[in-house]
């Protein structure tokens, strides 16, 4: 949060010291996400409870690959299961 706050002030302090500031882009691009980062912050905060400035706690990053392994696995389990028993009914069901 305030990493992304800080970026913001530079961003715009830095566009505001040049001479055509007010004809760029990112000025107004700046300047309109940065009003709808302040008004969701403000909801999202007074909605939950929480106060502005504190975080949630830190979730350890887990790759792309990782999860997609995991959810291979799971996928495999349940076949072999599907497998087992379709082929229980077919042999053993008669």
């Amino acid at each position: 949060m305030h990493a992304r706050r800080f970026s913001f002030d530079e961003s715009l302090k830095t566009l505001a010291e040049r001479p055509s500031h007010r004809f760029t882009r990112p000025t107004v691009l700046l300047l309109t996400q940065g009003v709808r980062y302040a008004g969701l912050a403000a909801a999202t905060a007074a909605a939950s409870g929480v106060t502005i400035g504190t975080s949630l706690p830190l979730q350890s990053f887990v790759p792309q690959r990782a999860i997609a392994l995991h959810r291979l696995k799971i996928g495999l389990a349940i076949g072999l299961v599907a497998a087992v028993g379709t082929l229980g009914l077919v042999f053993w069901g008669r």
